[in-house]
């Protein structure tokens, strides 16, 4: 009886443990495949604009790196409002905060179909390297093509640890640069994201 109950309790244990790993690897496959709050995101903009929009999701960050194969209903006001309103509405697709605080404008260049509006990631007024979002608007203020390289949830201490001169310094050691040629030399402090 001993015997029974214990394999009982053995058995039981890895049916759990095999139903916590199941779940845990449904989870992590479905946010790997941009499912989550991307995806729900991605179902408000479906239902709530055009249901024929397509993305393709970015794999290690599981927001949306592109969408397309659509036309947003038409915005009221200039092409810069149609892109920050659109993508405001839909931000968790993009995984950006809901105030779109950490984006400014970086440019808007008038194009044969309307206007790519392009906006540059901050964090903490600190610039992202290649961290952007394109937003196409066409001639009418709908959107049809959004590129998104913004990083989700950057986490990194903003607090420069070498000085502006030493900095400007090191650099111009390293180039090889002979500074009595050099009339202007400035600096930057940015982030930059690992992989760039």
């Amino acid at each position: 009886m001993v015997d029974k109950i214990k394999n009982h309790v053995i058995l039981s244990g890895l049916s759990f443990i095999f139903l916590f790993l199941t779940v845990a690897l449904n989870v992590c496959l479905s946010f790997a495949n941009g499912q989550g709050l991307p995806h729900s995101a991605l179902s408000k903009l479906k239902a709530e604009d055009n249901p024929d929009w397509k993305v393709v999701w970015d794999k290690q960050t599981a927001v949306a790196k592109r969408l397309f194969n659509a036309k947003s209903n038409a915005f009221p006001g200039k092409p810069q409002d149609a892109a920050r309103e659109f993508v405001a509405n839909y931000h968790g697709l993009f995984g950006l905060t809901p105030d779109l605080g950490n984006l400014q404008i970086r440019e808007s260049i008038k194009t044969p179909l309307g206007e790519r509006v392009t906006f540059r990631q901050y964090h903490n007024q600190i610039p992202v390297m290649g961290a952007e979002i394109a937003v196409h608007v066409s001639n009418k203020n709908s959107i049809f093509l959004v590129e998104n390289r913004c990083i989700p949830g950057i986490t990194i201490d903003t607090q420069p640890s070498v000085e502006k001169d030493d900095a400007v310094s090191t650099a111009e050691r390293a180039l090889g640069v002979d500074t009595s040629r050099v009339e202007k030399t400035s600096s930057e402090l940015v982030i930059l994201p690992s992989g760039v």
